[in-house]
């Protein structure tokens, strides 16, 4: 969605707002930078929207600038929380994420387990060694306890 910026009242709006708020002004067909520069408006271009630097911050949005001439998008992170009880915020959220974290590793480790369940009954019934198959399982059993939470190799 295009956005324009008026330096004049430092506020951006999209061509539908501007046009509403203009509605003595007959818009042409295809509205262009021309046509808005009349109105005093400016098209705000876009800037890389900067990462969060942790998991209990956020980036969002915090006006305009001019830089050579045109303007840009402005980008500020800051807490996802405030106030007395950031830190239990924080400490909640963060098991929110490790909590979904760990499902989404259970659920690509599901399919493996099967598979070494298989493993493990043919080799047994055919009278073979299924000890290392029974390690790598129980490997994937502990995989959501380990910190990095990474997969064994399959014997």
């Amino acid at each position: 969605m295009t956005e324009f910026y008026n330096p004049n009242t430092k506020i951006s709006k999209t061509i539908e707002q501007i046009k509403s708020d203009n509605t003595e002004v007959s818009f042409p067909s295809q509205i262009n930078n021309d046509v808005m520069k009349s109105l005093n408006y400016f098209p705000v271009l876009p800037s890389a929207i900067p990462i969060p630097s942790s998991t209990t911050k956020v980036v969002s949005r915090n006006g305009v600038t001019l830089k050579n001439g045109k303007y840009y998008e402005v980008w500020l992170e800051q807490d996802r929380f405030s106030g007395s009880d950031k830190k239990a915020k924080d400490e909640e959220y963060q098991a929110t994420l490790d909590a979904s974290e760990k499902n989404n590793v259970r659920s690509k480790r599901e399919p493996l387990l099967l598979e070494a369940d298989h493993k493990i009954n043919t080799l047994e019934d055919a009278g073979a060694d299924a000890s290392a198959w029974k390690a790598y399982r129980q490997k994937l059993r502990d995989v959501t306890k380990n910190s990095d939470m990474s997969f064994p190799e399959k014997p």
